[in-house]
């Protein structure tokens, strides 16, 4: 079980991570405008936030075979037929909610930057 969660984290830590480089370059790609950037950045957090919830609600049903989870296993790591959607299900639900955690703490301090931005700059203020 500790290699299915470990693997998991690995699985759904990899996703995230493209997302939270393409949500940066993004955010980036807007520094020209602060508070549009932070802005910017503190929806898409959000919005993977809740597409991580969806992922881990679904991760029970979800064949297990057809997931990166199991293809990262080795063929003699690989429980049972009769366990194995369980087991799988469970660590990727805990990895989906733990990365989805991350994302919601994330998504509140750029929501933060955001609304302060938006107060302490002046209306229409872009750098030149």
């Amino acid at each position: 079980m500790e290699r299915l969660s470990t693997l998991a984290m690995i699985s759904v830590g990899r996703g995230c991570g493209f997302a939270a480089l393409a949500i940066t370059l993004l955010v980036l790609g807007l520094s020209f405008d602060p508070v549009l950037a932070a802005k910017t950045g503190a929806m898409l957090t959000t919005g993977l936030a809740v597409i991580l919830l969806a992922r881990a609600h679904q991760a029970p049903q979800r064949d297990y075979r057809k997931t990166e989870l199991w293809i990262m296993l080795g063929k003699d790591e690989r429980p049972v037929a009769s366990q194995a959607q369980r087991l799988a299900g469970q660590a990727l639900k805990d990895a989906y909610m733990a990365y989805a955690n991350l994302a919601a703490q994330i998504s509140v301090v750029c929501w933060i930057v955001a609304i302060g931005l938006w107060i302490v700059l002046p209306p229409g203020f872009q750098f030149d």
